[in-house]
């Protein structure tokens, strides 16, 4: 019997012992640290599959032919390997050390190889946001202060954004040089703006021949001076690849002002990294970069700037960049009076408030007289993109103002519909809706430019994240998540602000990478043809003739002072002297119909030349 009774004794106190490691903090085997390395497990053993399966045999992880090529058997026991190594590493290395930084790694990296493609999903972003705030939640809340251990003074902060702003840059630079190399962009919205740069550089006006297919200064279209800004660079660079390069520099230089502001509320160096983190990683932020080039993308600049010497109290720059605001475009005024509101109701700034809602009122009364003066048309004007609020068949700002305050009813209507909704998912869900979470409404005034510019249009493009019309509203959705973050602990600052960062992260790289190896590979297959199209081009044509030519080709032709486009219409077949087209192209019948004769091709570009065209 003393045997087994001291057998006995040994099994209840190896029990004992188990249930006091299991319940002791302290331990690698505390029940959560378990839980907490079977999750990380589970997610890295889903991510290698993927990486093994998906990615290098081809099978899609969204069909089942992925599971049968799996076993259950090797699945568990790999899962339970990495859990083991994870266990293990924590008895010599504490487990706060440890199972924090794999869970936010194996988690993250799960959720970026679901994005599988370029093509935008809404609601897998939601599945994912969900994983990563419970993730996170879970995190903050079984360690007292997670990665206490990694010190990062504001020094080595700045070099780390400084870093993280020269990737953003040079790749999505990288990705526009070779776009425009591999005849990828389009007439709109890149072809326009590098034929008025030319323009400008030797004229000094604004001039496109493409934009309405006739000789008109692009001021009558939109009221830009601010291009002037831009317009040194050129001179000294007189490349399309310069609009590239400039437009990607402003967005990414936002991030420092991002910087500035986060230090000025008074977040610590790891959590000022972080919102510069999620500034470049923000889903507008990058997305519309991939729409050719627009005013719109350099409003994030202005405001971020306006904004961070508008909170150090340091107005003579701060109204330096608001009159920068202005002049991008004829409705960037309204960017400004929502930070005028801002200033009046929030900052408690009556004077100075006053004074920026004046400037912004008398610019944009300004801006649209100048588009007049510089010769608009009737069908310019902005009418069409508020076409859900003509009254008696007309759309007028008065108009506008009288259906929104008597019928207010209708106007909800129409701002919330579904691929709108969609639309204020992309813009709010990678900062968790924290704009909403204010404690005071008055921060809520930043937004209002999204009701106008981009809820009550029906114009699609100003309600989708893949285009410029997003840049504004986003750098005002980040100062107000900025505001609502300073009112949190910093622990649920922590929190908050790396689940940002990692539902960022998840949605936006992939997407990203997938689209540049498309454009830079694209390039480097066939760089050699490219290139000769280009010489082909300047080697059969006159810089005097009367060019046709089809979106896709004519951003080539910059340079051309009379390029127009698609002249399949009698009137326009008529003026011009060639054409230039890729070869292959459908459209072409309708020429050769009029009598266009085919002069000169190399096997990716052809010329056609006009019958009317008498020249030898």
């Amino acid at each position: 019997m003393k045997p087994l009774r001291h057998l006995v004794e040994k099994v209840g106190a190896l029990c004992t012992n188990a249930v006091a490691a299991l319940s002791d903090q302290t331990k690698p085997f505390y029940i959560q640290n378990i839980i907490a390395a079977l999750v990380i497990a589970f997610f890295t053993t889903s991510a290698g599959y993927i990486v093994g399966l998906d990615r290098v045999q081809g099978l899609p992880y969204t069909e089942l032919s992925f599971v049968s090529a799996q076993h259950i058997g090797e699945f568990l026991l790999t899962a339970l390997a990495v859990m083991a190594i994870l266990i293990a590493v924590s008895c010599f290395v504490r487990a706060e050390r440890v199972l924090p930084i794999c869970l936010v790694l194996s988690v993250t990296a799960f959720c970026y190889l679901l994005q599988r493609d370029t093509q935008r999903n809404v609601w897998l972003a939601v599945g994912i946001a969900l994983m990563v705030f419970i993730c996170c939640r879970w995190l903050f809340g079984r360690f007292e202060a997670p990665f206490s251990q990694i010190r990062l003074s504001y020094r080595a902060g700045k070099v780390l954004i400084g870093i993280l702003f020269l990737v953003f840059v040079g790749y999505m630079a990288l990705m526009g040089a070779c776009r425009y190399y591999s005849f990828s962009y389009d007439a709109f919205d890149f072809g326009i703006f590098a034929q008025m740069f030319d323009y400008m550089k030797e004229t000094g006006l604004p001039i496109t021949t493409v934009e309405r297919n006739q000789y008109l200064s692009h001021f009558a279209v939109h009221f830009s001076p601010f291009f002037y800004v831009l317009l040194p660079g050129y001179l000294l660079f007189p490349t399309p690849v310069y609009l590239c390069v400039a437009q990607t520099l402003f967005v990414g230089a936002g991030v420092f002002a991002v910087y500035g502001i986060a230090k000025t509320l008074g977040f610590s160096p790891k959590q000022t990294l972080l919102v510069s983190a999620l500034y470049l990683l923000y889903p507008a932020m990058s997305y519309g970069l991939y729409y050719d080039f627009h005013e719109n993308k350099f409003l994030t600049f202005c405001i971020l700037y306006a904004v961070y010497f508008l909170l150090r109290r340091k107005f003579v720059p701060f109204y330096i960049f608001a009159f920068l605001l202005c002049t991008i475009k004829e409705d960037a005024a309204i960017y400004l009076v929502a930070i005028a509101l801002f200033m009046l109701f929030h900052e408690r700034l009556i004077k100075h408030g006053l004074i920026t809602l004046g400037l912004a009122l008398a610019y944009f009364v300004f801006a649209l007289k100048m588009i007049e003066v510089c010769g608009a048309l009737e069908e310019m004007q902005f009418g069409y993109r508020y076409s859900g609020f003509a009254l008696n068949g007309e759309t007028t700002i008065g108009n506008i103002i009288k259906v929104t305050v008597l019928d207010f009813g209708y106007t909800l209507s129409e701002m919330f519909r579904q691929e709108k909704m969609e639309f204020l998912l992309w813009m709010f869900l990678p900062v968790f809706f924290m704009p909403f979470m204010t404690k005071k409404v008055s921060t809520l005034l930043l937004l209002t430019p999204m009701l106008l510019v981009n809820l009550m249009s029906d114009w699609p493009y100003q309600h989708d994240v893949d285009y410029q019309y997003t840049y504004g509203t986003a750098a005002l959705i980040l100062i107000c998540t900025l505001l609502v973050l300073k009112q949190l602990s910093p622990k649920k600052r922590n929190m908050l602000l790396l689940a940002c960062v990692m539902l960022s992260l998840a949605v936006t790289v992939p997407r990203v990478v997938v689209r540049n190896q498309r454009y830079i590979s694209d390039y480097i297959a066939d760089r050699v043809q490219f290139e000769a199209s280009m010489q082909f081009i300047d080697d059969n044509l006159s810089k005097e003739s009367v060019i046709g030519a089809e979106g896709d080709v004519m951003p080539m032709l910059y340079d051309y002072p009379h390029v127009y486009l698609d002249p399949h219409s009698d009137e326009l077949a008529a003026k011009i002297e060639y054409f230039v087209t890729k070869t292959g192209d459908e459209d072409m019948a309708q020429l050769t119909d009029r009598g266009f004769e085919l002069v000169s091709e190399n096997g990716y570009l052809a010329i056609y030349k006009s019958p009317n065209n008498s020249s030898d």
